[in-house]
């Protein structure tokens, strides 16, 4: 749900792309120290 909405938003800007591709980064490392925990 969350990733459709976000890719929308990334074809607005570039800008407004690499902040959402950094959060993106931020959230699934999270995920992913968290699963292995």
């Amino acid at each position: 749900m969350g990733m459709k909405l976000s890719t929308l938003k990334l074809t607005l800007s570039p800008q407004r792309k690499a902040k959402d591709l950094k959060l993106q980064n931020l959230f699934a490392n999270k995920f992913i120290i968290a699963n292995k925990s």
